[in-house]
């Protein structure tokens, strides 16, 4: 366990200020720490059941975002699965969070003067993000998984999303598919592009604030 560290570098140091790329990291927890001035905050090549709370990373370069604030997995070989990040803090990145984990938890995530809040490319399950309006590539971006041929699981759950703004970006048709997305609440209205509607989101399946549902086809059930 690692609680109340403050690691601070005067210099945007390029390197990672935490950085656990040797074997498994198994039960491992990091509470409260606050990490300042680099590029990189924290990455965990190989997660099982870790946890991340509370904790502050970022820069002092609001004019120009770099880096990534944690990151799990590689992206080759490891990945991980049973991993929470919760109540953290992120500021003046490139991406905030960049996961390729599987059965990851992302809670309640303050993210500011950023490119990407949160790139996935495992299955994630994101509660109540709040984004700024710096956050002009993605709020959340979901793509395929690159670990051992692709063939794990990808999507993401979002619950409690859209007061932010709606900015959700997709690799490919099947990660839309296999993403939903519940708001916060349905005031909003579904946008000018009819392809990509916003409202309560099942894969390709839409249902705004006016009641409309939008998908390709309706097939009854028989009797």
């Amino acid at each position: 366990m690692v609680s109340s560290l403050t690691v601070t570098s005067s210099g945007r140091s390029t390197g990672w200020a935490i950085r656990a790329n040797g074997g498994t990291q198994r039960s491992l927890r990091l509470d409260r720490t606050n990490l300042t001035g680099f590029t990189n905050g924290i990455e965990i090549r190989d997660a099982l059941g870790v946890s991340i709370r509370e904790c502050r990373i970022g820069h002092t370069h609001p004019t120009n975002p770099k880096g990534i604030g944690i990151r799990i997995g590689n992206g080759r070989t490891h990945g991980g699965n049973g991993v929470t990040i919760e109540d953290c803090y992120f500021s003046s990145l490139d991406k905030a969070i960049v996961t390729h984990a599987q059965a990851c938890l992302v809670s309640r995530p303050i993210i500011e003067l950023c490119h990407t809040g949160i790139e996935t490319h495992g299955i994630t399950s994101v509660l109540s993000p709040w984004y700024d309006s710096t956050t002009d590539v993605a709020h959340v971006n979901v793509q395929p998984n690159t670990i051992g041929g692709g063939r794990s699981g990808t999507g993401v759950l979002l619950l409690g999303y859209g007061s932010s703004g709606w900015k959700m970006m997709y690799g490919t048709d099947a990660e839309r598919q296999r993403s939903v997305i519940l708001p916060e609440r349905l005031d909003f209205p579904p946008g000018e592009d009819a392809s990509r509607p916003r409202g309560v989101s099942f894969g390709q399946v839409v249902i705004d604030s006016h009641g409309v549902v939008h998908a390709r086809d309706f097939k009854k059930l028989p009797e």
